[in-house]
């Protein structure tokens, strides 16, 4: 929930900037037309709203989410009421209580009640409603204390409130999709990947396997099982925060070395253990010799950590996919192959040979 607060707050507070603004150049333009006609108890409530838009303005530059939202709807609901008494029906100044119930929801969304909606903005919805039929009833037996006789004026202001109430609603309908769609993504990676080295997790990269083994176009596929030599040596001396550099440092090797125009996967499989499906193109000699190039590259890489230097081996075991052969069989002779190679002194690429002598490609 915390990680939706976050990033709802950072994919929204822009745009809420760009909705207050406006709502204080709205004010603006109306405290000049109020001047013009002479309705000085207009003109006096709108200074107010501007007042109170530039506090609102200063507690969500400070990130006071729920201050702002109460005094906006404060100011918005005393222009409102006050332009509806003053000026009656014809403006159009009712259609705020429509803007105000879509509003009120998008507050649970940017407050991150996300799940659903709460009690108090139901109660606000339906009360925005009966506001709205109340002053139709009002209004049509009370004549408007101020009348301006300008029918221009007078579409002219009605036009603008209708404009704002759909284009406060649109935009809020658009902010909360386009949110929507962000958070949805940065939670699919979060769901997809490794927190700490940003590679696929052992999930992800189970979904890539089926999704490749159960494609007519599987035949050159090999997957790699490599593991970090003597990892835990590097936690017992340095600590865990180097043993989670050497993690990343190693990730990014294998993420970034040349794997000569292959498709490649890479996961952090677990623990100090990665897993790399390598969709190839060339002999599986060739192939065979691009994983003892990355052994070589991580043997030559030092891992600096404390102004001290950390030499890291690997070891991989080498599984060649072949026809019929199912998942879990794939995965278990590749896992076999590295403890195989473990046994035999690590810092080494084991392979069957006899999976080079079948299919040369």
């Amino acid at each position: 929930m915390k990680n939706k607060e976050i990033s709802a707050k950072k994919y929204v507070s822009q745009k809420i900037y760009i909705v207050n603004s406006i709502l204080i150049s709205c004010h603006i333009v109306f405290s000049c037309i109020f001047s013009y006609f002479n309705i000085d108890i207009l003109f006096y409530v709108n200074l107010v709203n501007i007042t109170l838009c530039l506090l609102a303005f200063i507690c969500l530059k400070q990130h006071k989410i729920k201050q702002y939202a109460l005094i906006a709807f404060i100011e918005l609901y005393i222009f409102m009421l006050a332009s509806l008494f003053f000026l009656g029906w014809e403006m159009g100044f009712q259609y705020y209580c429509i803007s105000f119930t879509v509003t009120i929801f998008f507050c649970d969304f940017y407050l991150n009640k996300m799940e659903r909606v709460s009690k108090n903005s139901i109660a606000v919805g339906i009360f925005n409603m009966l506001l709205y039929i109340g002053f139709r009833l009002w209004t049509y037996h009370h004549a408007p204390i101020y009348v301006i006789e300008n029918t221009v004026i007078v579409r002219g202001i009605f036009l603008i409130n209708t404009i704002l109430t759909f284009f406060f609603v649109s935009l809020y309908m658009v902010i909360y999709a386009t949110t929507v769609c962000k958070l949805e993504k940065e939670l699919r990676y979060v769901a997809e990947n490794d927190s700490l080295t940003g590679l696929f997790n052992r999930r992800k990269m189970m979904e890539i396997l089926e999704e490749i083994i159960n494609s007519e176009n599987n035949k050159n596929l090999v997957v790699a099982m490599i593991d970090i030599d003597y990892f835990k040596k590097v936690n017992d001396s340095y600590g865990h925060d180097a043993g989670d550099k050497v993690l990343t440092k190693i990730a990014e090797v294998l993420k970034n070395h040349n794997f000569e125009n292959s498709k490649v996967s890479v996961c952090r499989w677990g623990g100090e253990e990665f897993l790399i499906l390598n969709e190839y193109d060339c002999s599986k000699d060739d192939i065979i010799q691009v994983f003892e190039n990355l052994r070589k590259t991580v043997e030559n890489c030092n891992i600096e950590y404390d102004n001290k230097k950390i030499k890291i081996t690997i070891t991989a075991g080498i599984s060649f996919y072949q026809k019929e052969t199912s998942l879990n069989l794939i995965l278990k002779k590749a896992d076999l192959l590295l403890y195989k190679g473990k046994e035999l002194g690590r810092n080494q690429v084991i392979y069957e040979k006899s999976d080079l002598d079948s299919c040369s490609k």
